[in-house]
């Protein structure tokens, strides 16, 4: 152990003494000057290849474009439901608690999913963070405490959960189709960053946890991957947002709503999760009477 510790530090020196030989100080700025280590970029561009075959490889096809977008959007109904669907499988096969909805953070999609091809780089864009799928066992209480520090947010992605909102206060809580119960406990599956406080969901902290040990972004690539086995394609969710948490109604969302109605024959699916803002309800609803005229 002592041997191993002092070639360990004369390593160390060895490395450092060479590296102090060969050390400036100043400002260089990386142009067309700068020359590239041929050993380094060899070895650089040996790895890079392997990489970007791997990064483009075809896991799943879509027809929709899903954007991304507060309180709900098709992309963030879709992972949301993936996470559910794959917090739910991981129960059964490790005699889990089953989940009976998913939250997920907004915060954690970062980029849009477009038509066409998505490959492994299309959802490393859209999922970076090294998540992990997380189910949890709460009381009523803490649920709702949950809920409200969602709607404080202005919503969150849900899966197999439906929350009212009206100015950024919670007005009504469905889990599974049945209103909240404070007297009863529930099963969620969420991030490991949410469970343990991320994005202030501090009331999650100390909270009875078992981590899945999948990353979330794992676990959208092997549903896609399922899919894709089954000759499946990906389809965005149909969600309906009652209302705008806008002064007024974006261009992309009536865009949305035309293609509700086009798509469903005027009949409009609200799916497992929605969210409601009141306030402009009226407005919305104006909006569809006009399309279906």
């Amino acid at each position: 152990m002592v041997k191993r510790l002092v070639i360990s530090l004369l390593l160390i020196q060895a490395l450092w003494t060479v590296r102090a030989q060969h050390y400036t100080s100043g400002i260089k700025m990386l142009d067309s000057t700068v020359i590239a280590d041929v050993d380094m970029s060899r070895l650089i561009d040996k790895y890079r290849k392997s990489l970007d075959a791997h990064m483009s490889d075809v896991i799943g096809v879509t027809n929709d474009n899903m954007i991304h977008r507060r309180p709900e959007s098709p992309l963030s109904r879709l992972l949301a439901d993936i996470a559910f669907i794959m917090g739910k499988q991981w129960a059964k096969k490790n005699g889990a608690p089953i989940p009976q909805m998913a939250l997920i953070n907004n915060g954690g999609i970062r980029a849009h999913l477009h038509k066409g091809n998505i490959t492994r780089r299309d959802i490393y864009e859209i999922s970076p963070f090294e998540n992990s799928l997380t189910i949890l066992t709460l009381d009523g209480r803490t649920i709702k405490k949950m809920f409200d520090h969602a709607s404080s947010r202005g919503g969150e992605c849900l899966s197999n959960a439906t929350l009212t909102i009206c100015n950024n206060k919670t007005q009504s809580i469905k889990i599974d189709g049945e209103p909240l119960d404070t007297t009863k406990n529930y099963t969620i599956v969420t991030l490991d960053y949410i469970a343990n406080g991320g994005d202030n969901y501090k009331v999650l902290r100390g909270t009875t946890q078992i981590n899945t040990g999948k990353i979330f972004r794992d676990a959208i690539m092997e549903y896609m991957l399922i899919r894709r086995k089954a000759r499946k394609k990906i389809k965005a969710p149909t969600i309906l947002i009652y209302g705008n948490y806008d002064s007024e109604v974006p261009r992309e969302d009536t865009l949305e709503y035309e293609r509700l109605i086009k798509d469903c024959g005027l009949i409009l699916y609200e799916g497992c999760t929605h969210f409601a803002y009141l306030e402009r309800l009226n407005q919305t609803i104006n909006i569809i009477n006009n399309f279906i005229r």
